[in-house]
Formats: structure tokens, C-alpha cells, sequence
């Protein structure tokens, strides 16, 4: 319950971009492989709340809600990876200029990135 109430606190300050009721964040998400990749997020007690499709190499972003799980499919539907996005190691990586968290997603794993390198994907 800590860790929540932390992240809230973290993405609550002056928020620079309006996000509906329930988003803390914004979540910014790059394929960093050569294959298509599905992200599908989801809140913790279950649901599907959004289904994103990543090309090789693309770049999209969505709000993120305070439990929200992400996982990432391959086009077979294969499991590639599987985590919780606002975890305390992911909020180190909070950008509160842009109210955003920036996200690595490679063959195995779904990663946050330092603002510094993901601002640049924001281009």
C-alpha cells in the first residue's frame, strides 16, 4: 500500500498534460525489437483496459493507472514478458517536466528508461 501512495504523490505533482480520471502518468512505450509486439495493460484485480500494437521499432504512449500491470505479446501470442509498471525502481525514472515514464520493451523484458534517453524517442 506504501509504494502506491508513493507513486501517487510522484506523478500527482503538477501534472503538465490532463489525463482522465484514474491515469497518474503517462507511460511512453518503444519496441526496441525487430518484431511486432502487442502491449496489453491491465489493472491489477484483472481487466484489460487497453490492447496497444508496436511495430518493430515504433513508439506510442498511454495513460497509466497506479496498478496498472503490462504485458507483452509477440503476433503468435506468446508471453514475452510480464510486470507491474509503477514500481519503485520505475519511478526513479519519473519525468515529472513531461508527467511521464519512459519504457524498454526488447525480446524479454519491459524496462524503464532514464528521461534522458527516452525524451530523445520523444522527438
Amino acid at each position: 500500500m506504501w509504494i502506491l501512495v508513493m507513486c501517487f504523490a510522484a506523478c500527482a505533482s503538477e501534472p503538465p498534460t490532463p489525463l482522465p480520471k484514474g491515469y497518474v502518468c503517462l507511460g511512453l512505450f518503444k519496441n526496441e525489437g525487430s518484431s511486432p509486439v502487442t502491449v496489453t495493460l491491465q489493472r491489477s484485480g484483472g481487466g484489460v483496459y487497453l490492447d496497444m500494437p508496436l511495430e518493430a521499432h515504433q513508439i506510442d504512449r498511454t495513460g497509466i493507472r497506479s496498478t496498472t500491470i503490462a504485458v507483452v505479446t509477440s503476433d503468435s501470442g506468446k508471453r514475452l514478458s510480464k510486470t507491474v509498471l509503477l514500481t519503485p525502481a520505475a519511478m526513479k525514472n519519473y519525468d515529472s517536466a513531461k508527467n511521464t515514464i519512459y519504457y524498454r520493451i526488447t525480446a524479454s523484458a519491459i524496462e524503464s528508461v532514464a528521461p534522458a534517453e527516452g525524451r530523445v524517442w520523444d522527438r
